[in-house]
């Protein structure tokens, strides 16, 4: 059986302006993020890039970036770049790869202690990106509640994702973004604990569920993951007003249309 590893790109709200390129050969992370986040470092990291590759390339491609980028390096004993995470995932995109980022957040998150979520929410609302997330965030939930369709009493938070409550344990529509990546998604999140009861009566039911959605969003984009999504998600460019705009606008209707769809299914599954 094939063996694999990840590649990830971390960043952090106390470390503007520099990016963590390393490699773990195990599949689940968490060990490697608890070992990062020691007592010298004051608020967690955070995940914007990981991919998963055959564990015999793992440190092959972690070399292939460091030798990349090594007039960057602030120190040659230190894993840190003073670059931009997408020049990074631009080297990465040339290798065969499963992208596994959303499931990094997620399994990154659940290792936090509220504490941690309230330091690094903190650091983040001062960091460029957090700002924009913050504000991103606001207009969502205000235009959101604007619909008097669906009310979240949710307070937004300088992160990559708002989640949205769809009356069901672990399972939620989360908003998400990516400011590097330039690109806002929707999609309907199953927590692990939760995947054997909804997601196999979802799959069987996937025709019917696009249909119902007027498009064909994405299942299970990491197999590999124990929780699992069904997402869609556009570019939006974020220094364009209009665009950003337009996004907001789109989010609202997806999430909407998520919220029709898949509360309807999980209903006739408690039927």
């Amino acid at each position: 059986m094939e063996e694999y590893g990840i590649v990830y790109l971390l960043t952090n709200p106390v470390m503007p302006g520099l990016v963590k390129i390393g490699m773990t050969g195990k599949e689940d992370i968490k060990t490697r993020m608890r070992e990062l986040y020691t007592t010298g470092v004051p608020v967690p990291f955070e995940c914007q890039y990981a991919c998963r590759v055959k564990r015999a390339d793992c440190l092959r491609i972690e070399q292939a970036l460091h030798k990349a980028f090594a007039p960057q390096r602030v120190n040659s004993n230190r894993e840190f770049f003073r670059i931009q995470v997408e020049q990074a995932v631009a080297i990465l995109e040339l290798f065969q790869h499963t992208d596994v980022t959303d499931a990094v957040v997620v399994e990154m998150d659940n290792e936090l202690t509220d504490d941690d979520r309230a330091a690094a929410t903190r650091a983040n609302a001062e960091s460029g990106p957090g700002k924009v997330q913050l504000q991103l965030w606001q207009r969502f939930k205000e235009r959101l509640n604007a619909t008097k369709r669906i009310h979240t009493q949710k307070t937004p938070a300088p992160r990559s994702w708002f989640d949205v409550p769809i009356g069901r344990s672990n399972v939620y529509i989360s908003n998400y973004c990516s400011i590097w990546g330039k690109y806002v998604g929707v999609k309907l999140y199953i927590g692990n604990k939760a995947v054997d009861t909804y997601f196999p009566p979802l799959c069987k039911r996937r025709k019917e569920i696009d249909l119902a959605l007027g498009f064909a969003p994405k299942w299970d984009a990491n197999p590999a993951a124990k929780d699992k999504t069904i997402a869609i998600q556009r570019q939006v460019d974020f220094d364009d007003f209009k665009q950003v705009d337009e996004a907001l606008d789109w989010m609202v209707e997806m999430t909407l249309k998520f919220y029709d769809v898949f509360s309807a299914e999980l209903k006739k599954m408690s039927a």
